[in-house]
């Protein structure tokens, strides 16, 4: 298969790449389809001269951003939604749980010795009194 003919559709004159970002300066000379390397996600928002526009998947490895001919400055960064929101609340009300377990542990602890390992314990006692008895839950002659 041979090369499309004619001319270059558009040069990337900078570009800068952050953690959840990637911003480059580009010159498009005709319709074209801006393609960054990453894998597709919905999170994915694209700006072009300041203006929100879709992303397309053009692979699951692949984002693009359809350009129209000119100068343009384009954003591409990857913005979480309720998931970062949901873990930073539970995270916050975690944080106060661990300082009350520190300072309380010593009654915590006591409270599952007495409580949670007497019934544990009890159970046990109860099973093994069931299996010196036999399988049918009566005395043996």
């Amino acid at each position: 298969m041979d090369p499309p003919t004619g001319p270059s559709r558009g040069t990337v004159l900078s570009e800068k790449i952050g953690n959840d970002y990637f911003s480059a300066e580009v010159a498009v000379e005709r319709e074209s389809m801006l393609l960054l390397k990453a894998t597709y996600h919905p999170n994915w928002r694209a700006t072009v001269d300041g203006v929100e526009t879709d992303t397309v998947m053009l692979m699951p490895s692949f984002v693009g951003i359809e350009l129209s001919p000119g100068n343009h400055s384009v954003r591409i960064e990857y913005r979480p939604r309720r998931l970062r929101v949901i873990l930073l609340v539970l995270g916050l009300l975690t944080l106060p749980l661990i300082a009350v377990g520190e300072r309380q542990g010593t009654v915590i602890c006591s409270w599952f010795a007495t409580n949670v390992v007497a019934r544990i314990s009890s159970a046990k006692r109860k099973r093994s009194t069931r299996q010196k008895q036999g399988p049918w839950n009566y005395p043996r002659a």
